[in-house]
């Protein structure tokens, strides 16, 4: 999901959250390859309602090509200045695509884009 989530963004040029998406696939992919999730920073992660705890797989379903792509485009994003690593909030002051807010209060997701409807205060 993190893969096609980053390749999507990447694709309409919201270089922020592919950067934070295709890091995070390349970290689960070294994840993968030791069997175990105990290396993973979730930093990037904490105003999400994202899981960290997940099952690993035997193998990654990615293939190698693609990796690698995607390996190569994080590593030349890193060097631009312009790029952070981060994901956007929205007025809850959370991942403004998180179902769930900082505070437990879970809003029902947009048909067409799975974004929350915030119902207004």
């Amino acid at each position: 999901a993190f893969y096609e989530a980053g390749m999507a963004c990447k694709a309409v040029g919201w270089n922020n959250m592919a950067f934070v998406f295709l890091n995070r696939f390349l970290d689960l992919c070294e994840a993968i390859e030791e069997g175990s999730l105990d290396s993973l920073d979730h930093a990037d992660f904490l105003d999400t309602d994202i899981p960290y705890e997940i099952p690993l797989p035997e193998q990654s379903s990615v293939p190698e090509d693609l990796k690698e792509e995607a390996k190569e485009w994080v590593l030349a994003v890193s060097m631009d200045q312009s790029v952070e690593q981060v994901l956007p909030l929205d007025e809850r002051n959370c991942y403004a695509a998180s179902l769930v807010d900082v505070e437990g209060q879970r809003s029902p997701p947009c048909i067409v884009s799975g974004y929350p409807v915030v119902k207004p205060a």
